[in-house]
């Protein structure tokens, strides 16, 4: 029977092994797919045209969304933004930012060293009282409780490597105490282990795939325990794993504090009031919202590393407890293998290096991209503080806009035009005329008044107080009174460049032209309606 499970045993493992060396030698996976995308960027970079021309409509688009936005209003959503990009960069420069992996790494060992505990306990129970075990429980338990240190040290924003470094370092003495032989042997290995994983952190050229074949190697030795009963250290890994599928899926794990800072500038952004903005919010919103979507896929991030616990997972369910440690020499010679592809220098992360090295010599170079890129916001940032750039063009525009339309649609006088009441007889008793005009206009609009004397015989002239300029804001109305006691016949001109938006009418009062226009009696032989008002071309 125990021949039978180690033979099943064997051939799970090796097809196990089969499947990540076709994975490791696939061209398309790994390394070659890593060099081609490389590869790609390389020839993009070193492209002489490269970006410029998404720059170029970039910096168009920006344009136009800008000449909308009032200056003011644009320096405080600018402001905003530059406070949140230091926020960011202040936690990029953090000393304590990037430890997660290494806070991963202690809790899997804190839980493997719970796993060993219960085991014992379990074994205990069967088994006569035997000092080495209990000594083995007793410093099983010590290492729990300084595991718990090195959790709340690296939870605290003040602990650094050099505190992990002295902890890992009490945790090795503790190892080396134990008494039984065989769990010395495992201990040695495992500190040779932390020590290969310790210079790999430090080494500047160090990556996570190396992280992960060191933590694999440490798993599986720790997995080499001959104890009786690794059901229940099973179900512990089970639970961590689902602890770190629940944070992984978290929507507040990882780049929270990004999100938050985009949302900051979000809400700081809608709290303007000009309408001209909503275009621009619009594109920020959808931006954001391509973000936090991509965040929130249960498929971004750590999808590979999931995988491969679910695959260890898969397989060390189907592992009975005895024969184990005729496969661990077998694992681990293959492993070792694997290793030593991985870490020959021809294998391919040599290259990769030297290709990131070129890359971001490229990109450090002051001569490189940014230039043109620094020109374009000089020219933004010179017409944003040209007093002469932004509402006077636009307001430019639409006047010639309405004035073409003006011309071209009837609603108004494409020539210099008067509207002219033509000539009247004074009403008796009549000693002033009334002129009232009407802006129905979103803008003001300036407005010309004339009163003429119209005498049987001679030239015409301006009564007193005539001619008069007002603007006339929108739905206002302007009135005012001029004399025409001496007239025998008059006549009222008015000009406009906005005709179509301006209404008037005028009426001749008793009352002399001092007098003020709420004490008037209108007389009725001299009221002119707006309907009444003929056009009238002015001479040039």
């Amino acid at each position: 029977m125990s021949n039978c499970i180690s033979a099943c045993l064997v051939k799970v493992l090796q097809q196990q092994l089969r499947r990540i060396e076709a994975k490791l030698d696939n061209p398309r996976t790994g390394l070659c797919e890593i060099k081609s995308e490389v590869a790609v960027v390389e020839g993009a970079v070193t492209d002489p045209c490269f970006g410029l021309k998404q720059i170029a409509e970039g910096v168009a688009n920006l344009e136009d969304i800008l000449g909308d936005i009032d200056p003011e209003e644009l320096a405080c959503v600018l402001e905003a933004i530059q406070d949140g990009v230091e926020h960011i960069e202040a936690k990029l420069d953090d000393p304590c930012f990037g430890l997660e992996e290494l806070k991963v790494e202690v809790k899997l060992i804190e839980e493997t060293v719970e796993a060993i505990k219960d085991i014992l306990k379990d074994g205990l129970r069967d088994r006569p009282k035997d000092d080495s075990l209990e000594e083995v429980k007793d410093l099983l338990e010590e290492l729990a409780g300084q595991l718990d240190d090195i959790e709340d040290k690296l939870d605290s924003p003040k602990s650094g490597l050099a505190e992990i470094k002295d902890e890992v370092k009490r945790i090795e003495d503790k190892l080396e105490g134990l008494d039984l032989e065989d769990v010395r042997c495992l201990l040695r290995d495992i500190k040779d282990a932390v020590e290969d994983i310790e210079d790999e952190v430090e080494d500047e050229e160090h990556g996570l795939a190396e992280i992960k074949d060191e933590v694999k190697e440490i798993e599986d030795r720790l997995k080499g325990l001959g104890l009786d009963d690794i059901r229940c250290l099973l179900a512990d890994i089970k639970e961590a794993v689902d602890d770190i599928e629940d944070q992984v899926e978290d929507e507040e794990h990882g780049l929270e504090e990004i999100k938050k800072e985009i949302k900051d500038i979000e809400c700081l952004l809608k709290g303007l009031n000009a309408e001209d903005l909503e275009c621009l919010l619009g594109r920020i919103k959808d931006t954001v919202g391509d973000i936090e979507d991509a965040i929130e896929d249960p498929e971004f991030g750590l999808r590979e590393i999931k995988k491969e616990i679910r695959d260890i997972e898969c397989i060390l369910k189907e592992l009975d407890v005895r024969d184990i440690l005729c496969l661990l020499a077998r694992i681990k010679a293959d492993i070792c293998d694997v290793q030593a592809a991985l870490n020959d220098p021809c294998t391919g992360l040599l290259e990769i290096k030297n290709e990131v090295r070129d890359i971001e010599c490229k990109l450090d170079n002051p001569e490189y991209g940014l230039q043109e890129i620094k020109r374009e916001v000089r020219d933004i940032e010179d017409k944003l503080d040209n007093p002469e750039y932004g509402l006077q063009e636009i307001k430019a525009e639409v006047r010639q806009i309405l004035e073409e339309c003006q011309g071209g649609n009837g609603n108004g006088p494409a020539d210099h035009e008067a509207m002219t009441s033509g000539p009247m007889f004074r009403a008796n008793q009549a000693s002033s005329v009334i002129v009232q005009v009407l802006n129905y206009f979103s803008e003001p609009v300036e407005v010309s008044i004339s009163v003429l004397n119209l005498p049987l015989s001679g030239t015409k002239q301006d009564v007193p107080g005539s001619p008069v300029v007002v603007t006339v804001d929108p739905d206002e109305t302007f009135a005012q009174a001029f004399d025409i006691s001496d007239s025998v016949a008059y006549e009222v001109q008015i000009f406009t460049d906005n005709p179509q938006w301006v209404r008037y009418w005028s009426g001749s009062r008793t009352q002399p032209a001092n007098v003020a226009l709420t004490a008037s009696t209108i007389l009725p032989e001299n009221i002119v309606l707006h309907a009444d008002f003929v056009r009238q071309p002015l001479a040039p």
